[in-house]
This record gives C-alpha cells, sequence and structure tokens, in this order.
C-alpha cells in the first residue's frame, strides 16, 4: 500500500503549487467551498445522509455569509467544514496562499562573519543542519535567515528564508515565496521552528562535524534512538512524513546492532501527525511476528485527483529508480479516467490484501508504542499493522480518529488567502470499522496526568 496521508495537525511538505489568492467575499467563499466539497468529497454520501439538516445547516450559513466580512469570514469556513467531522478536510491554517517578494540580506559574508564575532545577541550568527548552513542577522528590528549554502537547493546565497521577531514568532518563505506562520524556540545553541519542524544547531566556528550536525538535528526535530536502560530502549517518531522515509530508513541501519539485541523498546509515535504508509516499512520486520492483514482503499474518481496525481508524476526524475512507481501510477490516472464520479480500487491492490513479511532473525521480545490524542493518520495506519503482531502492546490514549477518508492533497480552493486539502478516498474498512472521531484504543490506558514513558519503563521491566 503507497498512500499519503496527511492530517491538519501536521505540516504537510513539499507543497509548492499552491494557486494564486483570488479576491472573494465571504458569500463566494463559502459557495466555492461548498461546490469544492459536493463535487469532490469522497465522503458527502454518508455524511449527509440526513439531507434536510444538511440543507438546513448550509442554507443558515449562506445567509450569515451574506452580512459578514473577509475579516470573519473563517469561521463561517470553519463551522461549514466542522460539519463533515473529518480531519482531512481542513486548511492549512498556518500556510497562506499569498505570495511575498523575494528578498535578500545586504551584506557580504566577510562583513557577517565580523559582525557575528562581535555580537552579543544570541541569536545572531551562523546556524547550520544537515541539509544547509544559515546566518541569522538582526535588521530593522527584525531578525533574517538567509541562506548561506544548502545541498539541494535552488535558493540563491543571502535569500531570506526566514523572519523571527522577539515575539518567538517566525514566518517561513517557501521556495515558491508562500509562507507558513508559527512560533519558535532557542535552547541553548539550538533553534526550532515549531510544527514545521525545521531544527537548526549555531555554529559559528564553523567546526561541527557532519555526522554529529545529523544525529543532533534529528533529535532535535524529534526522530532518535536511545538506549533508557540495559534492557529498554526507545525509538522517536515525530512525523510519518514522506521527506522522513530516508531519515527513518537511516536511524533503522544506524542502530541495527541496538534494535537486534535489545530486550524492550518502546516506540513513542505521540504528537505523530502521520504522513505516508512507506515511512515505517524499515521497522516493522523487527516489530512484527507474522504475516498481516490489510484493508483497501476505494478513491474516489475526479478531475482534482487524477490532476494532483499527474502533477506528481511530472515532478518525478524519469530515472530507473522511479520507472515502476511512475508506471504504477499512469496506470492509476487511466483507470480513474475510466471511471469518473466512480469509487474504484485501484487494478494492483484489493479490497482486502494479505502481506507476507519478511521477519528479522534478531529483533526486541517485547514491544510498547506511546500513542496520545494528537496520534494521527498513518501513525494510526501504523497501529493497524503492528498490534497484529504477537509481542505489541498500546500504550496511552486513544488516537486522534482520523483515518476513513484520506490521502488528502492540496485543492484549488483560493479564496481569502487560505490553502485546504481534502481527501481523496474511503476505506474499505467502512462501515464495519470506523476510527474517525473513535481513534485506535490502546491496550493499556494511561491517562494524561502519569508520565508516560515512567510508566512504560516500569511495564516493561517490572
Amino acid at each position: 500500500m503507497k498512500k499519503c496521508i496527511f492530517l491538519i495537525i501536521i505540516i504537510v511538505f513539499g507543497i509548492h503549487s499552491l494557486q494564486a489568492q483570488h479576491d472573494c467575499d465571504c458569500n463566494e467563499a463559502l459557495e466555492k467551498l461548498v461546490t469544492l466539497i459536493e463535487r469532490d468529497y469522497p465522503g458527502l454520501e454518508e455524511k449527509t445522509r440526513d439531507k434536510h439538516l444538511y440543507s438546513s445547516f448550509k442554507k443558515e450559513l449562506i445567509s450569515k455569509a451574506d452580512t459578514t466580512g473577509k475579516e470573519e469570514c473563517l469561521t463561517i469556513l470553519k463551522s461549514y467544514i466542522s460539519f463533515f467531522r473529518d480531519g482531512h478536510i481542513a486548511f492549512l491554517s498556518n500556510q497562506s496562499s499569498i505570495k511575498v517578494e523575494k528578498t535578500f540580506v545586504k551584506t557580504t559574508l566577510p562583513s557577517f562573519r565580523k559582525t557575528i564575532a562581535k555580537t552579543t545577541d544570541t541569536l545572531e550568527g551562523i546556524w547550520v543542519n544537515d541539509q544547509m548552513k544559515i546566518g541569522i542577522i538582526k535588521q530593522d528590528s527584525i531578525y533574517k535567515g538567509f541562506m548561506i549554502a544548502a545541498a539541494n537547493s535552488d535558493r540563491k546565497q543571502h535569500e531570506v528564508i526566514f523572519t523571527l521577531d522577539k515575539r518567538e514568532h517566525f514566518q517561513y518563505i517557501f521556495s515558491n515565496q508562500t509562507t507558513f506562520d508559527g512560533a519558535y524556540s532557542v535552547i541553548k545553541d539550538t533553534l526550532l521552528l515549531n510544527r514545521l519542524g525545521y531544527g537548526f544547531i549555531k555554529d559559528n566556528q564553523e567546526v561541527l562535524d557532519t555526522n554529529f550536525l545529523k544525529v543532533k538535528t534529528w533529535e532535535l526535530e524529534g526522530f532518535y534512538i536511545k538506549k533508557l536502560t540495559p534492557r529498554t530502549a526507545i525509538f522517536k517518531i515525530k512525523s510519518f512524513n514522506y521527506p522522513y522515509i530516508r531519515r527513518i530508513d537511516e536511524l533503522v541501519s544506524l542502530n541495527r546492532d541496538l534494535i537486534e539485541n535489545i530486550e524492550n523498546l518502546i516506540i513513542d509515535i505521540t504528537d505523530n501527525g502521520g504522513g505516508t504508509d512507506i515511512t515505517y516499512g524499515p521497522l516493522l520486520p523487527y516489530i512484527l511476528t507474522n504475516n498481516t492483514r490489510h484493508t483497501g482503499n476505494e478513491f474516489y474518481s475526479t478531475e482534482f485527483l487524477i490532476k494532483g496525481l499527474q502533477d506528481y508524476v511530472a515532478k518525478l526524475d524519469n530515472n530507473e529508480t522511479n520507472q515502476k512507481d511512475i508506471q504504477r501510477i499512469n496506470n492509476n490516472i487511466n483507470y480513474l479516467k475510466q471511471h469518473l464520479r466512480e469509487f474504484v480500487v485501484y487494478p494492483d491492490e484489493q479490497r482486502l490484501m494479505i502481506t507476507e513479511r519478511k521477519l528479522a532473525v534478531k529483533s526486541p521480545k517485547q514491544i510498547l508504542i506511546l500513542t496520545n490524542k494528537r496520534s494521527a493518520s498513518s501513525a494510526e495506519s501504523f497501529l493497524l499493522t503492528v498490534r497484529q503482531s504477537k509481542k505489541v502492546k498500546v500504550m496511552g490514549i486513544p488516537t486522534f480518529g482520523a483515518l476513513d477518508y484520506a490521502s488528502a492533497r492540496i485543492t484549488d480552493y483560493n479564496c481569502l488567502g487560505l490553502s485546504m486539502i481534502l481527501p481523496t478516498y474511503r476505506s474499505t474498512r467502512l462501515p464495519d470499522f470506523p476510527i474517525d472521531n473513535i481513534g485506535v484504543q490502546p491496550d493499556i490506558y494511561v491517562d494524561q496526568t502519569q508520565d508516560l514513558l515512567s510508566v512504560a519503563l516500569e511495564y516493561l521491566e517490572q
């Protein structure tokens, strides 16, 4: 199963195809939203079975929109999508489709290095992670983070990629000049752009080792494996988002000896809002004890879904590595075109699948998965898979509950500077086994007044 599943509480990385902003009044903004969802949402029929209730609710909102200004309109739009109680219908509230002008800092690197050699401002300096080296300089009461160097980036040297203010607020500027706003935190010599998930380490002397940077920034961003006691280790995974596929695979490879020989392994997916099921693949040989059963997905064939897949294929390098994926997706696109406005199971998938698993020769004896209310989407898909193992228990509280309608994609909604995602399939678990608004239930309930990690260690080692 190769499915990308996104949720509002996480950041959808790599979104650089947002539409130009359209100047809508509130009535038009609501009308476009209703049209979009009634045309493309796979859960519409199920969620609007009470036609009278839905019609009355919609009519009331339209009446309110007639007299609502742009500033208050978001409340009405959110009220409309709340009717469907689906975490995959969401405005990306921190990300704007409004584009800002590209700017550059007015300094040279030699001059900047002289400045930071004398400054007492702890934010000013050279900051690095495993992907890039940036400078932060204070100009006009705003801190500007600018590009110095990056391994793979179309950003130019001195280009401003984010700004910080003293109120711990940041604005990140994507390469297409759309923005993302959030809070940042600074602890000693580390900087984290919260929710965006980007971490940096201060390196004014430019001497930090590449491998040290990689491990340190990954840990800062919520990805690490540590030995807690001689018997127990913890694997923290903050997100299953697509950009972290290689990171998790590398963490498993670098810590293979520890994973194979530790007695107990805690996998912490608290606050993991999802991503793609592919990401957790490297973990499964060490977790599972047998083959696994999976329900499939029925995609709702729409022009919106087809265009999303076409855009994705267009961005893939046409090389040998991607050939199978490109062919598979193109076959799916052709199949969707033949079945517009129908629910379809892709030709290479089934409504129920049994996956043969290649298991590791050596692996932990006990595995405990930690969850909370912010564990969602593909994190919940991960739970449905791994709890089929005979050595796994889930501990914490019920998860968010956003898995019945998924594989969310950015829509072309372009009113009021808003970006919006919408799911494209429904699970074949429905209607017998719903997860939405229920969540995956833990085997061992631990309420939020207790320290979850301490309880986990006590449970495993008692």
